[in-house]
């Protein structure tokens, strides 16, 4: 009997959630499957509110209010425009800021400020932070389902918001299918409507960072919210100031407030006292050094936190009053100069392995953990194509080589991210594309080449386990994280590249029903339900549900199209 952790967001969602214990796979095409959570057991909420695959919007929130000094941004929540926002019925402002002026942060706050005020539960707060680094953080969807989930879990007139979700949940739940974006925004109006006795407050950061494809949704979103003009709604959006439709939100949002960099200097000064009394990474230097790097930082942060930040990186190093002023003398003006110096202290014995890492890291469709990644540096392609090299993996620990300016490492999670939203961009930009230095330009990210090398490290990954998994199978924590992406992730990159080399080698992982492909389908679950049998798919059924039309014209004229399986019944 295989004994499975069930996750909400898909059958894994780390090392955590996966286990194999005792498994007994009686034939090539068949499993049976328990699951350790028992949905039968669970109520209707939790069964509604796990169909819904909300993101846990409080990682976000938390992240950010880790970086929240105390006293700052309080010339926006102490100010008329908030005051006024919090008050005027049918309200929408729009909060504004350039890249890297701590909108997040001020977000945070602002969250946690309406959450002190629902002292009587007279109000509900539902919020959605947007996220560069996670595929199904930029969507739409997934930002009316977290929105939908947060306010299914509160005690406020739980009955009513029950009743507006389960019915969109009982259309879908016999095909195991998912809403469209006009079903939730449908969904989410109704649920507004019955909490007219609340005041409602919903808070959405990072609207920048929203998949393109997003944006004609919620501005029809925008649209029917503006329409119903609900007394009760104050709806606060946080972005950059040019993105798409921006004229859409100008019309619909009745203010709008820009971040001032005066503000935000005061802000980093405030941030900067703190830092120098607090953290123990400035232990070492003095009064006057300390006095040195607040002065020199505060004037020249130009309303720009990120900035300030990544200066705090290469100061913690310095060891006198002599080191501190050589390296505030040479400050890189800008955030690209920021990056492209962090780029030229990597060794040049490096450039390939850092170079990977990024290309993952800017278009991987999932966070990444520190022992995938030490996994996929082993890629290597010759004349011959990509292959692994398990001679070149390296120790998860090494993978911070690439420096705290550059990425994030959450070792709580064992997950590593870019360290922000204008790492990427830098990464992609023409800026560095043209840098005179060819040891900074050639570190240039291109989108589909990047996409091409995932695809092709995934593939090349899952064809060399060409022996059907048993319970006699011993996993150590890189190969299962590297696996378990590869399973559930080839075939969207393979869409984004559309590439019939690509295409051809997927065919080979898919057509034979062999054990490489077997092995794909069981890390995954394909299609698994609780407390139900579960057989293999068919590998026609499966590539039709991933869209990929070019193996299905392959597969058509060698499979029984009509073979009956799967929750649609059958691949047509």
């Amino acid at each position: 009997m295989t004994s499975i952790n069930y996750a909400p967001h898909g059958m894994f969602t780390g090392a955590s959630d996966f286990m194999i214990k005792n498994a007994n796979f009686h034939n090539a095409n068949t499993m049976h499957i328990h699951y350790s959570s028992n949905l039968q057991t669970m109520s209707e909420t939790e069964q509604i509110s796990r169909w819904l695959s909300p993101s846990n919007a409080f990682q976000g929130l938390n992240f950010f209010l880790e970086k929240r000094t105390a006293g700052t941004g309080e010339w926006f929540l102490k100010g008329k425009e908030f005051n006024d926002w919090k008050q005027i019925p049918s309200s929408c402002l729009w909060l504004q800021g350039d890249v890297g002026s701590g909108k997040s942060v001020l977000v945070s706050a602002i969250i946690t400020h309406l959450k002190s005020l629902d002292v009587h539960e007279k109000q509900l707060v539902a919020f959605y932070f947007f996220d560069f680094r996670n595929a199904i953080k930029q969507s739409f969807n997934n930002l009316v389902t977290t929105l939908l989930s947060q306010l299914l879990s509160s005690t406020t007139m739980q009955e009513e918001i029950f009743l507006a979700i389960w019915k969109l949940y009982d259309s879908h739940k016999k095909y195991g299918s998912k809403p469209s974006n006009r079903e939730l925004i449908a969904t989410l109006k109704e649920v507004i409507s019955v909490l007219k006795s609340n005041s409602l407050f919903l808070i959405i950061d990072g609207l920048d960072e929203m998949e393109s494809q997003g944006f004609k949704p919620f501005v029809q979103l925008m649209e029917e919210l503006n329409k119903m003009a609900y007394p009760h709604l104050h709806l606060l959006i946080a972005s950059r100031p040019h993105i798409p439709y921006a004229y859409a939100l100008e019309k619909f949002c009745s203010k709008t407030v820009l971040i001032e960099k005066d503000n935000v200097n005061a802000d980093v000064e405030i941030f900067l006292d703190y830092t120098m009394k607090n953290d123990y990474s400035f232990g070492h230097h003095g009064t006057e050094q300390k006095n040195q790097i607040i002065n020199s930082l505060t004037k020249r942060a130009n309303g720009m936190f990120r900035w300030v930040d990544c200066q705090l990186n290469s100061l913690q190093s310095c060891i006198g009053l002599k080191a501190v002023e050589s390296v505030l003398i040479q400050l890189p003006a800008t955030l690209n100069d920021t990056y492209i110096r962090a780029l030229q202290s990597i060794e040049a014995s490096r450039t390939e392995d850092t170079k990977q890492v990024l290309q993952w890291l800017c278009f991987s469709m999932e966070p990444l953990t520190l022992d995938a990644l030490g996994e996929v540096i082993a890629f290597v392609r010759d004349d011959d194509g990509m292959r692994f090299e398990k001679k070149y993996r390296i120790a998860p620990e090494h993978i911070v080589f690439l420096g705290a300016t550059l990425i994030h490492v959450d070792h709580t999670e064992n997950i590593v991210e870019l360290a922000h939203t204008s790492v990427k961009e830098f990464l992609l930009s023409e800026h560095l594309k043209s840098h005179s230095s060819t040891a900074v330009s050639q570190l240039h990210i291109h989108e589909y080449l990047s996409h091409r090398l995932i695809v092709e490290s995934c593939l090349t990954y899952l064809l060399q386990f060409n022996t059907e998994i048993t319970d006699t199978f011993q996993w150590n924590e890189e190969i299962i994280q590297c696996l378990l992406y590869a399973a559930r992730n080839w075939h969207k990159h393979a869409k984004v590249v559309n590439s019939d080399k690509i295409y051809q080698k997927a065919y080979s992982l898919i057509q034979s029903n062999g054990a490489e492909y077997i092995n794909s389908m069981k890390l995954t679950l394909f299609e698994a339900k609780p407390d139900q049998h579960w057989e293999v798919p068919q590998a026609l059924y499966f590539t039709a549900w991933c869209s990929l039309q070019a193996i299905v014209k392959q597969l058509v004229n060698e499979m029984n199209v009509n073979a009956k399986g799967g929750t649609w019944g059958s691949a047509l």
